[in-house]
C-alpha cells in the first residue's frame, strides 16, 4: 500500500544530506553535499513488495509512536538534522529533530544523544535504503 503523504529528510551543513518525498505516485529522492553542491537526483516506484517490507520495519520499530521533537539536553550548533512525516492508511508520523533521536525502545525515558548506541532511528534509516532499492540515506 503506498503513503498519502511521505517526506523524510536527514542531513547538515557539513557533509551529506538526503531528502525522500511523494511525487505524483513514486518517490522523488535527492542527495547532495557541501551546501547543496552536486545533487543527485532520482525517481523510484517501489514494488508492493517493498512497500509492505518498509511498513512492517515501521511497526517492529515502533515509529508510529515518534512525535514532536526530539532535542539534546545541551546545545549543539552544528551537525545533524532530521524530519520524518509520514500517513498512510490513517497511520502517521510528525517528527523531527537536530543531533537527537526518539528513544532508541518504548521504554525509554528520553531521546538517544549523539554518541548513544542502539538507535531504532539507524534502523529506519535503513528500511528507507531498502525502499530505494540500496540508496544511501542517513
Amino acid at each position: 500500500m503506498k503513503p498519502e503523504k511521505l517526506n523524510l529528510y536527514i542531513g547538515g551543513y557539513m557533509g551529506t544530506s538526503y531528502s525522500v518525498e511523494l511525487n505524483r505516485g513514486a518517490l522523488l529522492y535527492k542527495c547532495w553535499s557541501d551546501g547543496s553542491r552536486g545533487e543527485e537526483k532520482h525517481r523510484i516506484k517501489p514494488s508492493p513488495e517493498a512497500w509492505a517490507k518498509f511498513w512492517g520495519s515501521l511497526d517492529e520499530l515502533g515509529s508510529w509512536s515518534w512525535s514532536g521533537s526530539y532535542q539534546p539536553s545541551r546545545i549543539i550548533l552544528d551537525g545533524t538534522s532530521w524530519s520524518v512525516e509520514i500517513s498512510v492508511a490513517g497511520r502517521s508520523i510528525e517528527a523531527h529533530g537536530c543531533n537527537a533521536y526518539p528513544p532508541s525502545s518504548s521504554r525509554a525515558k528520553r531521546p538517544r544523544e549523539p554518541g548513544e548506541s542502539g538507535s531504532r532511528f539507524d534502523e529506519f534509516c535503513e528500511a528507507v535504503c531498502e525502499l530505494l532499492g540500496g540508496r544511501d540515506f542517513g
